[in-house]
C-alpha cells in the first residue's frame, strides 16, 4: 500500500540514490510453484517477444510499443522484428517519445513506437489505460528473462516461453509508476519484480474484466556489487501510459519517419556519398586498407572528438597503434559492399573481410560543426546481406 507523501513525490524523486538498471525479466516469490508463473505468462499473447530479446506489447493491429533505451542503439544492418504467437514481423520504424534523453536512467519518457510491416494476425491489441488512477491497481507483468526468485534474484536461464507475475503499483509520478517486491507473506500471491532479458515488457490491469495496458517497464535497483537483480526489495521503474496516450495516439495517426532515418542500402564498390561523414570514412577505410597502423592511429586520434574533462595532452598513439594492428591483422583489407546513411553526419559501411571470411560494419556518427570530428565510431560482425552468394 502506497504511503501520503509516496503518493504526492514529483517525478524526481524516482531517480533516488540507488544502482539503477535497466529492468528486465519475471522473477518470482520462492514459495510459489513455477508452473503458475508460465500459465500466468500464457493469457496474455499481446506481449511481443523483440528481436528474441526484450519485450513488447501490441496496441494496434501494425503497431507495438517498447522502451526506448532497448532500441536507441539502433545498428543499420540489424532486422529488426518482434514475434506474437510464434509469427515474425519485420520492424518498419522506430520512433522514440520526443522528449526521451539517450542513455538516462529515468522511466518518464521511456517509450518507443515499432511500426510492423504488417498487421499481427490471430492477436487483439491492448487498449491503452487513460485513468489516472493507478495507485494501488494490481498489475501483470510478463515475458521471456531470465528466471529466479526472490531469493536469489535473477539466476536461471531465459525462458523458453512467456512466464508472469503480478505487483501492485506502489507510488505514481508524473509520468511514470513503481512497485516494489515484497517478500512472502507480505505482496500479491505470485508477486515478483524484473531481472535480465524483459526491459520494454507491459504492466497490464484489469479493469471490469478488461485488460489495459498501464505501464512500459523501464529499470529496476539492484544488481552490480548488490548481487544479481529481482532480489526482494527490488523497485521496478515503468514509463506510465495514461499521460502519454495523447503522444501515442497522434504519432500512430501522423506515422512520422522514422526517429533515426536510415537510408536504403546503397550498393557502392567505391564511391562515398558527398558528405562530412563519407569523407570521413573514405579517408578511413583508404588507411585501414593501405595496411599502415601508425598512419591509422594518428588519422583517428586528430578526426575524432576531445571529450569533455579530457586530460589535456597527446592521445596515446602506441595504444591507438596496437589496437588497429590487432584489427588489421585479424581481417586484413575489407571489400566494400555498400553504406546507408542517416543525414550528412551520420553513415555506416557494409565491408566483407576475404581473411577473415567475415562480414563488418563501419559505423560512424560526427559532429555537425566543422571540423567535423567523429562522435561515435565503430565496427561489428554483420551477418551476410540477403541474395549474396559467398
Amino acid at each position: 500500500m502506497a504511503t501520503p507523501s509516496l503518493r504526492t513525490c514529483t517525478v524526481n524523486v524516482l531517480l533516488f540514490a540507488l544502482s539503477a538498471l535497466p529492468g528486465r525479466a519475471i522473477v518470482i516469490r520462492d514459495d510459489v510453484p513455477e508452473a503458475e508463473s508460465i500459465a500466468l505468462g500464457t493469457r496474455y499473447p499481446a506481449t511481443g517477444h523483440f528481436n528474441d530479446s526484450v519485450a513488447c506489447t501490441l496496441i494496434r493491429p501494425r503497431w507495438a510499443l517498447t522502451a526506448a533505451h532497448v532500441a536507441e542503439e539502433q545498428q543499420p544492418f540489424v532486422d529488426y522484428y518482434v514475434t506474437f504467437a510464434g509469427r515474425r514481423y519485420q520492424v518498419e520504424k522506430i520512433i522514440f517519445h520526443p522528449q526521451r534523453v539517450a542513455g538516462a536512467v529515468d522511466s518518464s519518457e521511456d517509450l518507443a513506437l515499432l511500426k510492423l510491416d504488417r498487421d499481427v494476425e490471430g492477436v487483439e491489441p491492448v487498449p491503452l489505460y487513460s485513468q489516472q488512477d493507478e495507485v494501488d491497481l494490481p498489475i501483470t507483468r510478463v515475458g521471456w528473462g531470465m528466471t529466479g526468485t526472490g531469493k536469489t534474484g535473477a539466476t536461471g536461464e531465459r525462458s523458453r516461453v512467456p512466464r508472469g507475475m503480478t505487483n501492485r503499483i506502489e507510488a505514481v509520478f508524473q509520468d511514470s509508476f513503481i512497485t516494489t517486491f515484497d517478500a512472502p507473506p507480505a505482496g500479491t500471491k505470485l508477486e515478483g519484480a524484473t531481472g535480465p532479458g524483459d526491459s520494454g515488457g507491459p504492466a497490464f490491469v484489469e479493469v471490469a474484466g478488461k485488460t489495459y495496458l498501464a505501464g512500459v517497464g523501464s529499470f529496476s535497483t539492484g544488481g552490480a556489487e548488490n548481487g544479481p537483480l529481482g532480489k526482494y526489495g527490488t523497485i521496478n521503474a515503468y514509463c506510465r501510459v495514461s499521460t502519454h496516450v495523447a503522444w501515442i495516439d497522434r504519432t500512430i495517426a501522423a506515422d512520422p519517419p522514422a526517429t533515426i532515418p536510415w537510408s536504403a542500402l546503397v550498393r557502392s564498390s567505391g564511391s562515398w556519398p558527398k558528405s562530412a561523414a563519407g569523407t570521413w570514412l573514405q579517408s578511413f577505410l583508404a588507411l585501414f586498407n593501405g595496411g599502415d597502423a601508425a598512419r591509422l592511429a594518428g588519422f583517428y586520434a586528430s578526426h575524432r572528438q576531445v571529450k569533455p574533462g579530457a586530460a589535456p595532452g597527446k592521445p596515446n598513439l602506441d595504444k591507438l597503434t596496437e589496437s588497429f594492428h590487432s584489427l588489421i591483422e585479424t581481417y586484413g583489407a575489407y571489400e566494400l559492399y555498400g553504406y546507408k546513411t542517416a543525414g550528412p553526419y551520420r553513415i555506416a559501411a557494409l565491408v566483407y573481410s576475404p581473411k577473415a571470411k567475415q562480414w563488418r560494419s563501419l559505423n560512424l556518427e560526427l559532429e555537425t560543426k566543422a571540423p567535423y570530428r567523429s562522435k561515435d565510431f565503430f565496427s561489428a560482425d554483420e551477418n551476410a546481406p540477403k541474395r549474396v552468394g559467398r
